[in-house]
């Protein structure tokens, strides 16, 4: 079918919808099944990647929400806990770029997991830390190994966003950021 009119576009939505059957649970079985366009091998791809990203906002949020308790653990300042946030945020701004570049030169998925190592290496210190100094230089190399994966993550959910179908996840984006009003103006006509 065309996508290029609004009608013909929302008769294959249709259409897939309906012949969709229920997914099980994916397990590495399934990556190596390939549907007609590739989606079903793509997708625990796609959701190791997107979890691996959200990990560096989830340990900023969690980390700020937590800073008193870790306070009174550890018996520690006003300014050592400060530099619990900052010890992360530091490295890992200084080195996103850099790490962006090395991932295109040597390889998106070795970088991802060499970051994602270092990252799971240092929430253990940081979880085994008995001093505000070895927390800080804990969230240092925490902040190291996120700015390892996040480009990593990212550049590999933009690889597989390309190809034959990128044009449909385009128009697909387009119909999600309508208002639900325009969505059923344009299924009706």
């Amino acid at each position: 079918m065309k996508i290029d009119d609004g009608q013909s576009f929302h008769q294959e939505i249709n259409f897939r919808i309906r012949s969709m059957k229920p997914i099980g649970f994916i397990g590495l079985g399934s990556m190596n099944k390939k549907s007609s366009d590739g989606i079903q091998s793509k997708f625990p791809i796609l959701l190791i990647a997107s979890f691996v990203s959200s990990l560096s906002a989830l340990d900023m949020n969690i980390v700020g929400v937590s800073l008193p308790p870790i306070a009174r653990s550890l018996n520690a300042s006003f300014a050592d806990i400060e530099w619990v946030v900052s010890a992360y945020i530091l490295p890992f701004a200084a080195l996103l770029l850099a790490s962006g570049s090395f991932a295109d030169r040597h390889g998106r998925k070795r970088l991802m997991l060499i970051g994602l190592f270092v990252f799971t290496a240092a929430s253990a210190l940081c979880g085994l830390s008995t001093s505000a100094l070895m927390l800080n230089l804990s969230r240092a190399l925490q902040g190291i190994g996120a700015s390892l994966t996040l480009p990593a993550a990212l550049a590999v959910i933009n690889h597989l966003s390309r190809g034959s179908s990128a044009r449909r996840r385009t128009r697909f984006g387009e119909l999600a950021s309508e208002s639900p009003s325009q969505r059923a103006r344009l299924s009706v006509a």
